[in-house]
């Protein structure tokens, strides 16, 4: 098995069966109706207490499609924001309030936090969500601490960053760097971007800053980073400008590019977003709008759009959050995991860009829901010719556009978990994560306490792209798939289901030998004692009885391996359909 020690995958296959997953789905499950698209841009208002939520594309004088505002929610001075898509959350710093708040992503009106974080010696002015390690970060003026990502009352921070040595003066905006895992703040007081280590605490020196008179910063206040084409972007309050730098760069140096002049409509710039996917900057103006522009511009450079007027409710804009549908789509192998407690477990997974524009810091969660037992998470970037983990453990990776990148992620879980579906997060930084799919990207996991049957599945069929492709509404077909026992010996019956979906469609089992011939007539099913360590073959012959569309989303037949019990010791997937329907 994989292990972040080791940096060894077994079954190598499967880095390409899963890669072959993913790329059959590609323009078949999402679409510009899938309802997990927010496309949404969340703006922090000072002089409102509010934060008000636009469609990403929004221009003119448009109202919010939702208001958060009210004595209820307890904002005061809201200054940073940060999403998180994974546990659907919103946080916000509240300056004058000394604390922090946390929303349902999707609140609206006059509502009561979920939590809320308080007892600060300082007014936070950022905050920062880190899915990965499960923290949430909190900027002051000269302070950084760092909590669980769950806080709440007045908890002792995991740790803390303030000190002469730290640099921090007048700090108002941060950045996570999980790919290099750094941390990147800009101070306005001193006019300087200082780069930490993301660990960083106690009175610890910045690994670098950028700072001095060429580097034309003139009270910095926001930022954000372009981890694909390496920069650093920063808005200057006092100048109005917007100046670019390469992520590595330390000193007095000059900007790579400037965004300055009348044109730019750039007035007291703060907020700062990056919208990869549409190669889009979003600036907030604490003078009452918001602007997007090219996300290389320079110069003297209009806005693409702007969000202004009475009816956006903007009041004195300082941060921003934004959410964008790449789209992203993802795909795991094996379909399912049977487990001993206390054993490491290793999926393997693809997750591929479908969208016209590069995404970055993409990574894999467990679900928000996850069971209690589940034990430590792990995911870590695989090369997918060998399926051998490279880089670091946890790391995220940069995706090109119509790009995909191929992961191991496991666990190793700490108490016994009844057979349950695990539904995982894929997403990128600001996307919407991948939607889930039953049979493609949802993991079915069963622990326990003593060693049991683990059969590792895999799927061929005919046309030798994951689909079943039944030549008539009344023809037959087959498919094979091969297994490996990794676990303990057991009784194992294998048969064939469409997973409640009503199909028009019969399948048959039977074992096979090495030259692949039936060693008993195909039936419902069939029975075999698997010897642990060994492997077994099995052909499934679909019958059609009626037509049935190409949806590989959801048109799709599901091969089980149970044990006596009806517990779920392995499992495959792969579409189905008949022709001449179009795709099939």
């Amino acid at each position: 098995m994989w292990s972040p020690r080791s940096g060894r995958l077994s079954f190598g296959a499967l880095g390409a069966v899963v890669l072959t997953v993913a790329l059959i789905l590609l323009g078949t499950i999402l679409s510009p109706g899938d309802a997990r698209a927010q496309d949404e841009l969340i703006v922090t208002n000072f002089n409102g207490n509010s934060v008000t939520v636009y469609p990403r594309t929004a221009s003119g004088n448009v109202t919010p499609i939702r208001t958060l505002t009210g004595v209820a929610t307890g904002l005061n001075a809201p200054l940073g924001v940060a999403e998180d898509l994974v546990h659907g959350e919103l946080f916000v710093a509240n300056n004058f309030g000394l604390s922090v708040t946390v929303y349902p992503v999707t609140a609206d009106g006059n509502v009561a936090p979920l939590r809320t974080l308080t007892g600060f010696a300082f007014g936070p002015v950022q905050v920062l969500v880190d899915v990965v390690h499960d923290e949430l970060y909190v900027l002051g003026v000269s302070v950084l601490q760092v909590f669980p990502r769950t806080a709440s009352g007045q908890p002792t921070p995991l740790r803390t960053l303030m000190g002469a040595f730290t640099g921090l003066a007048g700090a108002s905006s941060m950045a996570l760097d999980l790919v290099n895992d750094e941390l990147v703040i800009v101070n306005s007081a001193s006019n300087a971007v200082t780069v930490f280590a993301r660990t960083a605490s106690g009175n610890t020196a910045p690994l670098r800053t950028i700072q001095g008179v060429l580097t034309s910063l003139n009270f910095a206040k926001g930022l954000t980073l372009d981890l694909v084409n390496d920069e650093i972007f920063v808005t200057n309050q006092t100048s109005f400008t917007v100046t670019v730098y390469d992520r590595t760069q330390s000193g007095n140096l000059p900007p790579k590019r400037t965004l300055q002049g009348a044109a730019t409509g750039l007035n007291f710039p703060i907020g700062l977003a990056l919208d990869l996917v549409h190669d889009e900057i979003v600036v907030a103006n604490f003078q009452g709008s918001v602007n997007v522009y090219p996300r290389a511009s320079s110069g003297n450079q209009p806005p693409l759009r702007t969000i202004a007027g009475f009816a956006t409710g903007l009041a004195s804009p300082e941060f921003l959050a934004l959410s964008t549908s790449a789209p992203l789509l993802a795909a795991v192998l094996p379909l399912s995991r049977s487990h001993q407690v206390g054993t490491f477990l290793t999926v393997f997974a693809t997750i591929i860009n479908a969208g016209p524009g590069p995404v970055q810091q993409c990574l894999i969660a467990p679900p928000a829901n996850a069971p209690a037992g589940l034990g430590p998470f792990v995911f870590q970037i695989t090369n997918p010719r060998t399926n051998v983990a490279v880089g670091r453990p946890d790391t995220p990776a940069n995706i090109a556009a119509g790009g995909q990148q191929t992961f191991a992620f496991g666990f190793t879980p700490i108490a016994v978990i009844p057979e349950t579906s695990l539904t995982m997060n894929f997403l990128c930084e600001n996307t919407v994560p991948a939607q889930g799919i039953p049979g493609v990207n949802d993991l079915t996991l069963v622990t326990d306490s003593q060693p049991v049957p683990d059969t590792i599945a895999l799927v061929a069929t005919v046309s030798g792209d994951g689909v079943v492709r039944i030549p008539s509404a009344t023809g037959r077909q087959v498919f094979v798939i091969g297994t490996a026992n990794v676990g303990s010996t057991g009784t194992i019956t294998v048969s064939a289901d469409t997973d409640g979906q009503a199909l028009p469609i019969t399948v048959t089992v039977c074992e096979t030998n090495a030259a692949g011939n039936c060693l008993t007539a195909p039936a419902a099913s069939t029975t075999v004692q698997y010897m642990a360590g060994t492997t077994r073959s099995f052909a499934f012959f679909a019958a059609a009885n009626g037509s049935i569309p190409f949806s590989p989303g959801v048109n799709r037949v599901f091969a089980r391996l149970r044990d006596p019990g009806g517990t779920t010791r392995g499992s495959t997937s792969a579409a189905v359909c008949t022709a001449p329907n179009a795709g099939c």
